[in-house]
């Protein structure tokens, strides 16, 4: 059978708010159908053992690496559908398409999923404390992802990355992150730093102004940087520009702390670019 997961979802008049979404008719009994969310739905069913099977099982099956080492990391491919990965048509994307697949998943009615309500389970989207963003640790390379910010002199913390905002799947109280593997009892706990929307200038003491046109030019020479909270004190991270040679990954440094930022102000000549 082509595509079933699609077929499922198209059944039910492709409505994510559907209290409890059915099958069809010629998908009711079990089958052997060879994808990807069948032998998801295998392995949950492996992992629960002798139990009745559970979102915790079924998130350990989801997030085992050989269903998603193929996985592309293409932001630009969007995470418009509920069943691409489930049915191995759609291999490209980001965090979005893989906290809906996991959603659905659980959605879908037995033998294809978990069954559970419109009230028992969604996706939730975070986009930081300030709506700007947030910075998050990234120890590892994550669905073909690795990290995109560059250290800064003298940090020694965790790999970082920089979102915009990131996609996780809420279910009994706790938010479930297929992407880095792991849950959070409140979303703000993904945040090492908190992005603040607000920029600053590193070569001057002076702050980035997109109604000036002399300073329009700052962000793409690498000469501002974005204001972040962490338990009370500011740090900065920079957009990094392509002469810097810090790999096709980097978009940022830091974090910068304010004594480092002076430094770099005080020298009138921002950060030494690598040539």
């Amino acid at each position: 059978m082509a595509n079933p997961y699609q077929r499922i979802w198209e059944h039910n008049g492709r409505d994510p708010d559907k209290d409890a979404y059915t099958l069809p008719t010629d998908m009711v009994l079990p089958s052997h159908d060879d994808c990807p969310g069948r032998r998801i739905i295998a392995r949950t069913a492996a992992h629960a053992g002798q139990n009745a099977m559970t979102f915790a099982h079924l998130f350990a099956a989801f997030t085992e690496a050989r269903f998603t080492q193929h996985w592309t990391w293409q932001p630009a491919s969007g995470g418009w559908n509920t069943y691409g990965l489930l049915d191995d048509t759609k291999t490209r994307g980001e965090c979005l398409h893989f906290a809906k697949n996991l959603w659905f998943l659980a959605r879908a009615p037995a033998p294809w999923g978990l069954g559970l309500s419109r009230d028992q389970i969604r996706t939730s989207t975070y986009k930081g404390a300030a709506g700007e963003g947030f910075v998050s640790a990234h120890n590892g390379i994550f669905l073909n992802l690795r990290a995109n910010v560059a250290a800064a002199q003298g940090y020694v913390g965790a790999p970082l990355y920089c979102w915009a905002d990131h996609k996780t799947v809420l279910y009994n109280g706790q938010y479930w992150d297929p992407c880095y593997v792991t849950q959070y009892a409140a979303e703000a706990n993904m945040a090492l730093y908190q992005l603040t929307g607000r920029y600053v200038r590193t070569d001057s003491d002076g702050v980035w102004d997109l109604n000036n046109r002399t300073t329009l030019g700052l962000q793409t020479e690498g000469k501002t940087a974005e204001k972040a909270t962490r338990n009370g004190r500011y740090f900065y991270f920079r957009r990094v520009v392509p002469r810097e040679n810090r790999g096709a990954h980097i978009s940022f440094e830091g974090p910068i702390d304010e004594t480092r930022l002076e430094l770099m102000r005080s020298a009138s000549r921002g950060i030494r670019l690598v040539r």
